[in-house]
């Protein structure tokens, strides 16, 4: 069965749920009928093989993996002061920036990089924040008394020169590092002095590209040359000019990557398991062995790729159909079906082995001869599943 016919029955079944039980006979197939054909699979009745007994727990969810790095290494910007970056579950988080902290109120405390994936810590005392007439020191603000200059030397340059006036210590004015091009931050740097670099405002160690640079995002450190591209969140990751699927590194990756053929219903099921349900359906898990995983899975999208996956969701929403997640999920029995889709369902197990709606709450032999004229006119109000009169 194509997911034309599975869009057909859903959206005059959202006419029907809703009242609307109009009277036409809607035709399903160019002949005006509907093959009793299963989209691949064997109606439940061959190559199935009993219900699984234990699926095992639930997984915690934590949501599908996002492809964009495998390892903490590629992730590493290789700047210790901003902290160590991991991958986590195929994204790369920034790492928590170093905290320099003398505990003196007045001195300006920073992270000095010093290469190689090491750091320091550098305080410079900041008379400003002191009162009138004190001086920061290594202790905090204080007055000095003083004979001459160079008893208020502090032994910093970027603060300025502190001075002898009135027998008190005064502080000095800093220098004005300001070359004056917007494309470079500007600093006083202890032992060198004023010292211009290239812009790099989320310190990723990339180059703003708006100043020549790489850097496609100069405000967020985890959007830079080098960094995996993830494959799903419409950003443009490793600035490479395309984003998610455009990349070609996402090509052949998912959700990317083109699901693999479904075979037909006959050898799709593994060895005596099977993808039973949204939770077998979303653990990111080949549960059946059979090298297709959740959505990719014939177990999990019963009428094949492009229709509705068993997931817990409206795939398409938007469209008329507000009933998600019917004819998607695989099942063996009615228990395989508590829970799945938006309205009470049922096992179809001698159709097409998938949670449907139970007729007999959509209008019984009516809704049954509307959607099945010919084959499955009959609504078995035992099972819930239209059948042959």
């Amino acid at each position: 069965m194509r997911p034309t016919l599975r869009l057909t029955l859903l959206t005059a079944l959202a006419v029907t749920l809703a009242g609307g039980c109009a009277r036409t006979r809607i035709s399903v197939n160019e002949d005006g009928s509907v093959t009793p054909v299963d989209g691949g699979f064997d109606g439940g009745r061959r190559d199935l093989g009993p219900a699984p007994s234990d699926l095992g727990p639930t997984p915690i969810d934590l949501g599908p993996p996002r492809p964009g790095c495998s390892s903490d290494t590629e992730c590493s910007d290789s700047i210790a002061c901003n902290g160590v970056e991991l991958c986590a579950r195929g994204v790369c988080i920034a790492g928590a920036p170093l905290r320099c902290d003398d505990g003196v109120d007045c001195t300006d405390d920073t992270c000095v990089d010093l290469g190689g994936g090491r750091s320091s810590c550098a305080s410079t005392p900041t008379s400003d924040r002191c009162p009138t007439g004190q001086v920061c020191t290594v202790m905090g603000c204080a007055a000095l008394a003083c004979t001459s200059d160079i008893a208020c030397g502090d032994g910093f340059a970027c603060n300025g020169e502190e001075r002898c006036a009135a027998g008190r210590c005064v502080p000095g004015v800093p220098p004005l590092c300001d070359d004056g091009a917007v494309c470079t931050t500007d600093r006083c740097i202890e032992g060198t002095g004023c010292v211009s670099t290239p812009r790099d405002d989320d310190h990723d160690g990339a180059i703003n590209s708006a100043c020549g640079g790489t850097d496609c995002n100069d405000g967020d450190p985890n959007i830079r040359p080098g960094i995996g591209e993830v494959c799903d969140d419409r950003f443009d990751n490793d600035c490479s000019g395309a984003a998610d699927c455009a990349d070609p590194t996402c090509a052949a990756r998912p959700p990317c990557a083109p699901p693999p053929p479904f075979d037909g219903g006959t050898v799709d099921f593994g060895v005596g398991t099977h993808e039973i349900g949204v939770a077998a359906c979303t653990n990111s898990v080949d549960d059946d062995t059979d090298g297709r995983i959740d959505c990719n899975d014939s177990d999990c999208r019963g009428f094949g790729p492009g229709s509705e996956c068993c997931n817990g969701i409206d795939d398409t929403p938007g469209d008329s159909d507000p009933n998600y997640d019917l004819f998607a999920c695989r099942c063996f029995s009615d228990a395989d079906c508590r829970g799945v889709g938006s309205i009470e369902t049922s096992c179809w197990t001698r159709s097409y082995s998938l949670c449907g709606p139970r007729c007999n709450f959509v209008g019984g032999d009516s809704f049954c001869r509307m959607f099945f004229m010919g084959t499955l006119e009959r609504c078995d109000v035992a099972t819930g599943e239209c059948v042959a009169p």
